[in-house]
């Protein structure tokens, strides 16, 4: 939503060709989002980034962001994790998962996170893992906010994965 939405007033541009998306959701089951859209997915997904790889001078790996609670993003993430790894098994591959809060709605969302993480041990170089409780908390204590969106928890993971991700210079004195 937030990228269609800096598109639309011109703050981001990105290729279209670059976008994969569905109308319907594997409904919190992981299995039918890793075994039905997850294959349904590949051809797609790994086709749109083997274009943007083919570009790059030097491929230095991926950035997978997702969540792990429902069906569709952590079993299709967790499908496509292991498809990068198989089609590019050089490249760095990082998944920045979001855990579920501690008492959700949904009743499978242990297991699909448990089922996602244990997939993507195996793939990934490297899990930066968020917990939605632990996110909240920082809005409310530490930024001051009475109602936390989706939109305000975004923010904090962006500023992590900022001060993360950025190359670091270390000055001599």
């Amino acid at each position: 939503q937030c990228v269609l939405e800096a598109k639309r007033h011109k703050r981001w541009k990105y290729d279209e060709k670059c976008v994969y998306s569905q109308k319907r959701g594997s409904g919190n089951n992981w299995a039918n989002g890793y075994f039905h859209y997850g294959l349904a997915s590949e051809a797609s997904v790994l086709d749109m980034v083997q274009r943007q790889a083919e570009k790059c001078d030097l491929l230095e790996g991926f950035l997978v962001l997702m969540s792990v609670a429902g069906g569709t993003g952590s079993g299709v993430g967790a499908y496509i994790t292991e498809r990068l790894r198989d089609e590019f098994p050089h490249a760095t591959i990082v998944n920045q998962v979001v855990w579920p809060y501690a008492s959700g709605a949904v009743s499978v969302q242990g297991y699909n996170a448990i089922l996602t993480t244990s997939h993507l041990q195996k793939a990934a170089d490297a899990i930066l893992l968020f917990q939605n409780d632990q996110l909240h908390q920082t809005c409310l204590k530490r930024l001051g906010l009475r109602h936390v969106t989706f939109t305000d928890v975004n923010k904090v993971i962006s500023h992590v994965l900022a001060s993360v991700l950025q190359p670091a210079v270390r000055l001599e004195h």
